[in-house]
């Protein structure tokens, strides 16, 4: 089960807050709203349906953020299996360029094998290791060898690069899908971060109208609950406030 990431669970937490308050406390902020101001409150502003308006817009930035990030994190957790397949495939095609460094080298000698590139420092990276092994099957098949060193000793050159290119096949096609995925994954990124950004202009507005709202109701502590400071915005958790070094 995939669960929503730290970062954007600590700015959910804020923006839950404050739509609990807005459909918990709502009332008592009209109720203080018009005991406080009374008569001088415009008659077509209807401040119920501001406050309405103002947790349902917020709601949908909320859901929207988590939809995205939940997103992410499941595209993120389906490219475990291709990544795990790229990296036994290089391994695989590394063991088999091993040994056939040891098999050629036995049948025909040094100076052939590193003719056909097979003594030379194996690749790191996947990507370039199959490059190598593929050059690798095209030299030993377009390459003639000279007569078998050993005696009683027969390499089957063709069952040889038969068995590395299957394994380079296998190799390339996993690359495929990983770049596939990482793209896939770059996208649900660019789709969680245009839905973070979107949450904090949101986060920060209505959270602002509406602690000036419950200021004006005379719900000071509500006001400051739902405040959205610097830290909240960014999503840290709120702490004990560091006094400033006498």
């Amino acid at each position: 089960m995939v669960d929503v990431s730290k970062t954007v669970a600590d700015r959910l937490t804020y923006s839950e807050q404050v739509i609990q308050a807005i459909e918990v406390q709502g009332a008592a902020v009209i109720g203080g709203i018009t005991s406080n101001v009374g008569g001088q409150f415009p008659r077509d502003v209807v401040v119920s349906a501001v406050i309405a308006w103002l947790g349902s817009h917020l709601r949908g930035a909320h859901d929207a953020l988590r939809s995205a990030d939940l997103a992410h994190n499941l595209e993120l957790t389906d490219d475990a299996g291709p990544r795990r397949e790229r990296d036994e495939a290089t391994t695989a095609l590394r063991q088999q360029l091993i040994a056939a460094s040891n098999v050629v080298r036995g049948a025909h000698g040094d100076a052939f094998s590193t003719a056909v590139g097979l003594e030379a420092a194996l690749e790191e990276r996947p990507d370039l290791l199959l490059t190598q092994g593929r050059s690798i099957v095209g030299a030993l098949r377009g390459t003639a060898a000279p007569a078998v060193q050993t005696p009683g000793v027969r390499l089957d050159r063709a069952a040889l690069t038969d068995a590395i290119e299957v394994t380079a096949a296998r190799l390339a096609d996993a690359l495929t899908t990983v770049r596939r995925e990482e793209r896939e994954a770059q996208s649900t990124l660019s789709a969680r971060d245009q839905a973070m950004s979107r949450w904090a202009r949101v986060y920060a507005g209505v959270g602002e109208v509406f602690s000036g709202l419950c200021t004006l109701a005379g719900l000071d502590d509500l006001a400051s609950k739902v405040r959205p400071t610097a830290r909240r915005r960014a999503g840290i958790p709120d702490g004990p406030v560091t006094p400033p070094p006498v």
